[in-house]
């Protein structure tokens, strides 16, 4: 029995370990544990951990499942209304915004390249320089 409860406690904790930082994970192993320690009359320990394991991957089924969670690398933060559209949206502005400046720049450079052409052609044909 104690082999069993020993796998099912460290393959609970392999499957867990990546999802750490989300909510509803945290709270299912929470509530999992204590519910597995106060049920299990024998071993309370282990009641504990098996309890902590099937919370957890109830409550990641739970976070998986929901569409607006916005969850990024386990920074531990739930914000129902983030979007990544509006971050997006932001960065493709701003870099519209410097290719857009970019083109100006060359176009100027480009400009005062023809300039100083015709002015050198212009003083090469023996004309005025300011002319």
């Amino acid at each position: 029995m104690k082999k069993i409860v020993t796998l099912f406690g460290l393959l609970g904790l392999l499957l867990v370990s990546g999802c750490a930082g989300m909510p509803g994970t945290n709270t299912g192993a929470l509530v999992g544990g204590v519910a597995g320690a106060g049920l299990s009359r024998d071993n309370p320990i282990a009641g504990a951990l098996l309890g902590a394991v099937g919370g957890a991957l109830i409550g990641n089924v739970f976070d998986s499942s929901r569409q607006d969670y916005g969850h990024h690398g386990n920074r531990g933060y739930y914000n129902p209304g983030y979007s990544n559209r509006a971050y997006y949206d932001r960065l493709e502005r701003q870099r519209a915004f410097e290719r857009q400046r970019a083109y100006d720049e060359q176009m100027q450079w480009r400009r005062h390249q023809q300039q100083l052409q015709w002015e050198q052609q212009r003083y090469n044909r023996g004309g005025c320089y300011r002319c």
